[in-house]
């Protein structure tokens, strides 16, 4: 998988980080105020982090795994089959589906027993699931109600999984 994303981020951290060292000093009379560029490199850069899902959600991007443990597997009961077009690199997708309509995730998750481990044919994956629930994120002020889908992340062979994906049912 291609990492460009992880890229981008160091170079908008870069951006970030010497805006602010250099405003940090020009504060204490060292040097002069950043430069407008540099001060709009930053300001764009702050703002892509901001509306990165994995600034604030990290355990939903890459990931480092022994792929070796993870081995080919169905729910038990599956009725439910959702195709995906793999990436070039992907060998197998790992996915977990919702079990029970709920008030919140936890819930409808339970043990993650509606889950498996499915390999890549011909350029897709097959997940096969126990048909998914829709449930409710959020809290008191401001509730969501999530349509079924399937969550999954693809394998290569270099040990990398990819960041969380979903695809409705």
């Amino acid at each position: 998988m291609k990492f460009m994303a992880h890229k981008i981020r160091m170079v908008a951290q870069a951006f970030v980080i010497l805006f602010v060292l250099i405003s940090l000093t020009h504060a204490f009379n060292v040097t002069k105020a950043p430069h407008p560029v540099l001060l709009a490199l930053a300001s764009v850069s702050a703002f892509w982090m901001i509306n990165c899902r994995t600034t604030w959600l990290p355990f939903l991007g890459p990931t480092a795994f022994p792929i070796g443990v993870l081995k080919p597997r169905l729910p038990h009961g599956h009725d439910t089959s959702v195709s995906v077009k793999a990436p070039a690199d992907a060998i197998a997708a790992v996915f977990w589906a919702s079990e029970k309509p709920a008030p919140n995730p936890f819930d409808a998750y339970g043990s993650y027993e509606n889950s498996g481990v499915a390999e890549v044919i011909n350029g897709e994956v097959l997940f096969r699931v126990r048909a998914p629930h829709p449930y409710t994120v959020g809290n008191a002020v401001m509730k969501k109600t999530v349509a079924p889908h399937v969550h999954y992340r693809w394998i290569t062979e270099t040990g990398m999984l990819s960041g969380v994906r979903t695809t409705f049912v």
